[in-house]
């Protein structure tokens, strides 16, 4: 059964005759005839009785047609809906970020983008990178924002802005008093080794930015106390204000107003690591133009910052 069959079903069973039928649907009374039979032929019922020139429903043909004019609607309905959907009007976006950008993109983002399309449903996942990769591996998420370490040949990245890698220190630490300009570095330098004997916050074992702490600590042979492990940078931060060590994380974080004047990035090695921030997705995901949208917003307001 077609939904041009139901159709001409339908206009049949509305006009009582094929001729006015077949003349509003733009094909021959035979070729409806034929139609009609077909289908009958199909179903095993008789749809219509003939009385004179008028084609009048049986009891199946009746329950054919209330059937048929709820189908055709729902057709027409989904057909709509995936229209709006493409021309991103509605629909629904999944996106995910780390959790030290929960203010940026709840205050900066998702508003101008509301203003945009305040139709389209937004889902938001604040996670670790880790978590992040999975779920966009799972098509769990539209987009991420990752600070990458890694490129998955799987994804599409598009950078957004350089983080550097800091260590993250209590404002008033003595250490701090060692700070050097050096130049090339955007904040004081104190070699890692100075730390040696600090309290040190990491992240869980599967995360990028643990990976590396480790690699920074056995370059440097030390091997720091480091009694706290936690899900998120935003944590570590939090520990860091709250004068329970140091962590080594990204430098935009500690810039923001919630760490401002109580952590002081460092510099701590020779050589500063820069990771790309990008805006991620799966290479296999389709972009609707909401979804290009929100990405342009993304950038406009990351790249501001």
């Amino acid at each position: 059964m077609t939904d041009r069959t139901m159709e001409c079903i339908v206009r049949v069973a509305e006009t009582r005759s094929i001729a006015r039928a077949a003349q509003s649907l733009y094909i021959t009374p035979s070729a409806l005839s034929r139609l009609i039979q077909n289908q009958e032929r199909e179903l095993g019922v008789r749809l219509f009785d003939r009385a004179g020139k008028s084609f009048l429903p049986t009891q199946a043909g009746e329950a054919y047609v209330r059937w048929g004019k709820q189908m055709l609607h729902m057709q027409a309905s989904m057909e709509e809906e995936l229209r709006r959907i493409s021309r991103g009007n509605e629909g629904k976006i999944r996106l995910g970020f780390p959790m030290v950008l929960s203010s940026v993109v709840t205050e900066e983002i998702i508003p101008v983008f509301r203003k945009q399309y305040p139709h389209v449903e937004l889902v938001l996942a604040e996670s670790a990178t880790a978590s992040l990769e999975r779920q966009l591996e799972e098509y769990q998420l539209d987009f991420a924002i990752i600070t990458a370490e890694r490129f998955l040949d799987s994804m599409i990245y598009e950078p957004l802005l350089e983080e550097q890698i800091v260590l993250a220190v209590p404002a008033g630490h003595p250490l701090l008093e060692k700070g050097q300009k050096r130049e090339g570095m955007d904040y004081p330098y104190i070699d890692i080794r100075e730390f040696g004997d600090e309290t040190f916050i990491v992240l869980y074992p599967d995360q990028s930015l643990r990976r590396y702490s480790e690699k920074v600590f056995k370059t440097y042979d030390i091997s720091p106390y480091v009694p706290i492990q936690v899900h998120t940078v935003d944590t570590s931060l939090r520990c860091v204000k709250n004068g329970l060590g140091v962590t080594i994380t990204y430098d935009r974080p500690v810039l923001g107003e919630h760490y401002r004047g109580k952590i002081v990035p460092v510099c701590f090695e020779e050589h500063t690591g820069r990771w790309p921030m990008c805006l991620v997705r799966h290479r296999d995901h389709e972009l609707t133009r909401s979804m290009e949208a929100l990405r342009r917003v993304c950038e406009e307001v990351l790249q501001k910052r």
